[in-house]
Order: structure tokens, then C-alpha cells, then sequence
């Protein structure tokens, strides 16, 4: 997995400007590809930092996310973002973006590191 891994400072304002609104926190990171190797495209991005823009915060009866701009990092779903919390699983936060969901703007900036981590084989 390919990760934006954000910094200790852009969590805890994150949490400051959008609390968790469900039992399961997260606030951490936003995916930016899923179950894929480590490419050449990818290598020169892994530990680099890098700034991302929140610019609207988001929500259904199931998931909280923030969406960003990634500014130039890849993203495999179309909706970027970073999962705020959720009642279920985090991957809920594609679906919500993707469909109806409550929204209000949000100005913020996030600073963090791109992350890779290996998937274990599903053999």
C-alpha cells in the first residue's frame, strides 16, 4: 500500500477540526493505492514529505472523511481523502464520497510522509 502518513501536528488539528463523530477514530493517513508493488513511480515519492489541502468535511450515518487535494500523489479511487472515524470499516469513506452524503467546507493543510507498506501474500 502506498500511504500519505500523516505528521503528529496535522493529526491533532485534524481532530481539533473535525472530532470524531464515531466509535472507531482514524485521522491518520489517506490511501493512495491499494495492494500494489512498489514501482519505480512509487519509489521516488516513499519518504518524502509532502502537503496535502482538506477542503471539505464529510459524513453519512456510517463514515466521517475529509476530502483533499493530493497535490500531484496518486490516488486509485477518485475521491481522495483521509478517513476521520466511522462505524464500520474505513474503506466506507469511497463508497459515501462517491454517493449521497452530508458536506460542509473545510480549509486546512496537511503535512506528512509517503509511506509505502507490503500487503502479505493472500496465498
Amino acid at each position: 500500500m502506498l500511504w500519505f502518513v500523516l505528521d503528529d501536528r496535522s493529526q491533532a488539528n485534524l481532530r481539533s477540526s473535525c472530532p470524531a463523530q464515531f466509535p472507531r477514530a482514524f485521522g491518520d493517513h489517506a490511501t493512495l493505492r491499494f495492494d500494489v508493488p512498489l514501482s519505480a513511480a512509487y519509489e521516488k515519492l516513499v519518504g518524502k514529505p509532502h502537503t496535502i489541502e482538506v477542503y471539505e468535511h464529510c459524513w453519512n450515518n456510517r463514515v466521517q472523511a475529509v476530502r483533499v487535494r493530493t497535490n500531484g500523489l496518486p490516488d486509485q479511487y477518485g475521491v481522495p481523502h483521509v478517513t476521520v472515524s466511522a462505524v464500520g470499516e474505513p474503506f466506507e469513506s469511497v463508497a459515501m464520497l462517491k454517493g449521497s452524503h452530508h458536506s460542509e467546507p473545510l480549509s486546512l493543510t496537511l503535512n506528512g510522509t509517503v509511506k509505502f507498506i507490503p500487503l502479505k501474500s493472500r496465498r
